[in-house]
């Protein structure tokens, strides 16, 4: 517990490593830390922002799979290259995939996707050992598949203008009309969207986090309370 109390002064001045490890002992529920899945996502999103590689996996990994918190591809691919770029296995594999796949709207790279992956088996990634295979058939391929298709207007607005005409061009889409990125966006939204985009009311913020749902138990305990409280202010 000592050894937590100091991690926790590290944290308070800055030092990304010892976020990534306060928010994996919350993650894990070590060290006599309760289980706060919330508060490990708090410290491992600090512990991105100030560059921890690790933490910029972990991070990419919740986006993807939208655990905890709304699910954005496109961020999480950029956090996996950033990771791989600073020498993470775990994020090297990542990146890996989302090359081989597609995700959120990268240029599906057979070879690239390949050397990341033996880059990060290289590290000693037991999984990129065990994946290797599947990226090594995947560069054989000549005729690599489209990319995966942006999923939201917000993963639009983050590809370059080019990457935009990419996308157009190969669902056979005419953009020979627009000038701008914003009408670039307009028509891929248009043609490629399948449902509405929900309203988001602060699209500043780099993570919505999911509200935890309450049980019924915890539903019923609240009224009670609430009618308790009611009772004391009539009876005042």
């Amino acid at each position: 517990r000592d050894g937590a109390t100091k991690l926790l002064a590290a944290c308070a001045k800055g030092h990304p490593r010892a976020c990534f490890q306060i928010a994996e002992m919350y993650r894990e529920g070590q060290y006599q830390f309760a289980k706060d899945l919330h508060a490990a996502l708090r410290y491992t999103k600090w512990a991105a922002h100030q560059g921890d590689p690790q933490a910029m996996s972990n991070l990419g990994h919740l986006l993807i799979n939208g655990l905890g918190v709304v699910r954005d591809e496109a961020k999480a691919a950029r956090l996996f290259r950033h990771s791989a770029r600073l020498g993470a296995a775990e994020g090297q594999l990542n990146y890996g995939l989302a090359l081989l796949r597609g995700s959120g709207g990268v240029k599906v790279d057979y070879q690239e996707a390949l050397d990341w992956a033996q880059k990060s088996a290289a590290q000693g990634h037991a999984l990129a050992h065990q994946q290797l295979p599947m990226f090594f058939n995947a560069a054989k391929n000549p005729n690599p598949p489209a990319r995966s298709l942006p999923k939201s207007e917000a993963e639009l607005r983050r590809l370059s203008v080019k990457d935009l005409g990419d996308v157009l061009r190969a669902e056979g889409i005419d953009f020979s009309d627009c000038v701008e990125k914003s009408e670039l966006v307009a028509r891929a939204a248009l043609h490629l969207l399948g449902e509405e985009e929900p309203w988001d009311a602060a699209p500043e913020h780099t993570l919505l986090l999911e509200p935890p749902k309450k049980t019924r138990e915890e539903l019923l305990k609240q009224r009670e309370q609430q009618q308790q409280q009611q009772q004391q202010q009539q009876q005042q």
